[in-house]
């Protein structure tokens, strides 16, 4: 395998990046001078991050069929990626007592089942000196009383990245996790 180039041309995948901190990181990357695929749920907001010769990929992230089309998607597009970033993911703020199972079962697809599935798609093209960022919520090692902010992300984010870190993952790819203080815009 080769090492990245640092030369312009890298190439990312971001998902949620229709909305909120995966849009930011979008276009930051842009900006920089990455060739940047913007995937989510709301294709027409993907599209508006990507711009008009950009790249935008539907995808649910919660689903393993969309997430494995939507890769593919990217590698016919790039040939490769050099960077992931996971920043799809919703919250609930239903305190604990209130939360119902079908609530928590969304929670944990999307947070959990989603950012695994995009990690395992997505890093089957990749080679050594790629890297994988994923966004969590803070309140994975806070808490605060939502069973969704702290069960599902807790649980599965810290689990996830020690999994990917220990080398379940392509060889030579650095995974890290940035935990996000406060409330983002659901989407």
């Amino acid at each position: 395998m080769s090492t990245i180039s640092a030369k312009a041309g890298r190439r990312a995948a971001v998902t949620g990046a229709a909305s909120g901190i995966g849009a930011a990181t979008a276009r930051l990357l842009r900006a920089q001078g990455w060739r940047v695929a913007c995937l989510d749920r709301n294709l027409a907001g993907a599209r508006a991050t990507a711009g008009q010769n950009g790249v935008a990929i539907e995808i649910d992230v919660a689903d393993e069929a969309s997430a494995i089309r939507a890769f593919k998607e990217v590698d016919a597009a790039f040939g490769g990626l050099d960077a992931l970033v996971t920043a799809a993911g919703i919250i609930n703020t239903t305190p604990f007592f209130e939360t119902t199972v079908a609530e928590f079962r969304k929670l944990f697809d999307v947070n959990v089942i989603g950012s695994f599935l995009t990690v395992r798609e997505g890093a089957k093209y990749m080679q050594k000196g790629a890297r994988i960022c994923m966004v969590a919520s803070i309140s994975s090692y806070t808490g605060g009383g939502y069973v969704g902010l702290t069960i599902s992300d807790a649980g599965g984010q810290a689990g996830r990245l020690d999994d990917f870190g220990g080398g379940s993952t392509v060889a030579g790819v650095t995974t890290n996790l940035i935990p996000i203080l406060g409330f983002g815009a659901a989407g």
